[in-house]
């Protein structure tokens, strides 16, 4: 399906997805612009695919190793990467993750 992205990512990418997608649970729908309720529900598609992945990772660790697929409408690929483009993170792992994650994004979308 041209309309899908799909990239390989490491069990620590797959965390910190989940991590910060979930963080879109704290916002309020009702006061963003109207300009940001298109990506907020596009985020929202995004943590219910991520989190459950994320959750049967903690849950069987013979899976921590392994690549795991996370394939993404285009929409939903272009959405993430700009969520997680603006997120400044203190600690190197964190924003190295970050970069990383973007990056393999970025070059399925170009």
């Amino acid at each position: 399906d041209v309309m899908k992205i799909k990239i390989k990512i490491t069990s620590d990418e797959l965390r910190l997805i989940s991590e910060k997608a979930s963080l879109v649970n704290t916002i309020n729908f009702q006061q963003l612009p109207r300009a940001k309720k298109t990506a907020f529900s596009i985020m929202i598609d995004i943590v219910d695919k991520v989190v459950p992945k994320a959750q049967k990772l903690n849950r069987q660790l013979s899976l921590v190793d392994k690549p795991h697929d996370l394939t993404l409408k285009w929409h939903e690929a272009e959405a993430l990467e700009q969520y997680l483009i603006h997120f400044e993170e203190s600690d190197i792992f964190s924003s190295n993750l970050i970069r990383k994650i973007t990056n393999k994004i970025n070059q399925k979308l170009a």
